[in-house]
């Protein structure tokens, strides 16, 4: 009997949708002590883990993008039973991070690993479990229990349940976040679970493409508390904080994103988002990613959707035209949208949902999986094991620019009221600090020094926040500036910044020299925000360079308010 087909084109995508069962086990021994074996032991565990901290050489879309991903480390599957694993999901909870793993090739076997991310340049592989009869495919944390689903052996495991063709659920109680042998275990419907959450009201199951089902179960015994049928459930998502769950679905011939706003399937109001002409993948993930306000839903080869979970509209998709890869798993990182999209690797998106960037995981590898705490993010790249990325501040060089007959970085009107004097100033040494950060925020330092007296000099401390596309900027009636070099249209490719408005975090001028013992705080001008400090080429408003300008005010030495300028050019990174 062979009604689990498993393919290794469809293992490196993240099992999600069996048609066949695995050949028969009936001569292993199914003791807990012979099917599971945990490994605590960190010097043996980390004889997989590689640390690299090596910038990735991103094939970049978009030049002025602040992206710049770090390779951490990159860790070796394990092997089960001599037989190779691939990651199939990742899931954060506080400073660890948990995996599952099965088999490439019959028979089954399956993995979760633990691994400790407090140093997050430092990753460590801190606790494994092994299991020699079932498939691990997805898993979730709630409190000190880990709830993972998969696929088990049907002649190794005896159960009778209706529908039941392999399917089954998990609960393995952590101790001190390390795993130990599943304390529950119980049959669903179908070949195989593949995805569980926890939820305010039990823990959320979705069930393969034959006598599948969505699933509310016990958080104790797994026993099921609610359930709903349809004839393919890829996968489920629960936010219990904002008090909904979603699924991705076929209901006949139409695939729908069902939007639950209450505590059970039966006992909530729902959304039913018709996808029109798309449909779920016939092999890999359909993950669903719930967010506050909107669901990140991945459609295989028909791209990524945004939805707003309220009204069920589409707000934004991307499609990767050209490529060879789909869409398995998405998940948002600061400004940016992180998408496994297979053997097309990891691409970047930006908030409008531009590609600006994308990495091939590697000659054998397949991104089936990416989940982030916001600062480290994890890839499941299918041979080529688990990656371990972050994104590290953008440091780059700034310069002065020609202002007409003078090389200068910032000017000052009426510097000096008396004599009514503008004045203009360059970086000491030639060069500045920019540093751009994944959370939006970007900061300019460096020492400035009058072009008219050597010892008129300050400390500049620009801290800016809230960076934004063009159509986010303009959309909330702003404008920009251009100058000499400036290409029509250019702008639209620029970022906004304002000068950070966050009491404590005040943008300053640090007197030095004639200067010294005089602060001098700036504000952002216009005080309406009309302007911003623009990024791009030709956004310092004097050159078609790749370059950084803005408007600020400050204090003159008479007590006035007059207005100030940065206008440099942005090298070096």
């Amino acid at each position: 009997m062979n009604n689990y087909l498993k393919t290794t084109s469809l293992l490196l995508l993240g099992a999600a949708a069996f048609s066949c069962s695995k050949p028969s086990m009936q001569d292993q021994l199914q003791s807990q002590d012979e099917r599971v074996k945990i490994n605590n032991n960190q010097a043996d565990l980390n004889a997989r883990v590689h640390l690299r901290n090596e910038r990735l050489n991103l094939n970049t879309f978009k030049a002025v993008d602040p992206v710049d991903l770090t390779l951490v480390a990159d860790v070796d599957a394990p092997v089960v039973n001599g037989i190779a694993t691939v990651a199939t999901h990742i899931q954060f909870e506080g400073d660890k991070v948990y995996v599952t793993y099965h088999t490439v090739d019959d028979p089954y076997g399956g993995a979760i690993e633990v691994f400790d991310v407090v140093d997050p340049d430092n990753p460590v592989l801190i606790s494994s479990l092994e299991i020699v009869d079932t498939d691990y495919h997805n898993l979730d944390i709630v409190g000190t229990s880990l709830y993972v689903g998969g696929a088990r052996d049907i002649y190794a495991s005896g159960y009778s349940f209706p529908g039941h063709k392999g399917s089954i659920a998990q609960k393995i109680d952590l101790s001190a976040g390390l795993l130990t042998p599943p304390s529950v275990e119980v049959p669903l419907a179908s070949y195989a679970t593949t995805s569980i959450s926890g939820y305010s009201s039990g823990i959320l199951a979705s069930t393969g493409d034959v006598d599948g089902e969505a699933y509310l179960l016990d958080p104790s015994s797994l026993a099921v508390l609610d359930s709903e049928p349809k004839d393919d459930v890829k996968y489920i998502n629960g936010n219990g904080s904002a008090g909904y769950f979603a699924m991705v679905a076929t209901d006949g011939a139409v695939t729908k994103l069902i939007i639950y706003s209450g505590t059970s399937f039966t006992a909530s109001s729902k959304i039913e988002v018709v996808l029109g002409s798309y449909d779920v993948t016939e092999v890999g993930k359909n993950a669903v990613q719930t967010y506050a306000d909107h669901v990140l839903v991945n459609l295989g080869d028909d791209g990524l959707f945004k939805v707003d979970r309220y009204t069920g509209t589409i707000l934004k998709s991307f499609l990767n035209t050209g490529g060879d890869g789909i869409a398995i798993s998405a998940v948002e990182y600061g400004d940016f949208t992180l998408l496994a999209y297979g053997c097309d690797g990891l691409i970047v998106l930006d908030k409008d949902y531009n590609k600006v960037a994308e990495y091939k995981t590697g000659v054998n590898g397949s991104a089936n999986y990416i989940n982030t705490n916001g600062d480290v993010v994890f890839i499941a790249a299918g041979r080529e094991g688990i990656q371990i990325l972050r994104n590290t501040p953008k440091v780059c060089d700034l310069e002065h620019i020609a202002d007409g007959s003078v090389n200068r970085s910032f000017w000052f009107e009426l510097y000096h009221p008396s004599t009514s004097q503008n004045q203009a100033f360059a970086w000491v040494g030639g060069k500045g600090n920019f540093v751009q950060n994944p959370d939006g925020t970007a900061q300019v330092t460096g020492t400035i020094v009058s072009l008219k007296n050597a010892n008129d000099k300050w400390e500049v401390t620009l801290n800016l926040s809230d960076r934004k596309t063009w159509a986010e900027w303009s959309a909330l009636g702003r404008s920009y500036m251009h100058g000499a070099g400036y290409v029509p249209g250019s702008h639209e490719d620029w970022f906004y910044y304002i000068m950070d408005p966050t009491p404590g975090n005040e943008s300053t001028l640090v007197g030095l020299g004639d200067n010294a013992g005089v602060t001098k705080e700036l504000q952002h001008k216009p005080i309406g925000l009309k302007y911003g400090f623009q990024l791009g080429y030709g956004g310092n408003a004097k050159n078609g360079d790749y370059g950084l300008g803005g408007w600020f005010s400050y204090l003159n030495s008479n007590g006035d308010r007059r207005t100030g300028d940065i206008n440099v050019n942005v090298t070096g990174c």
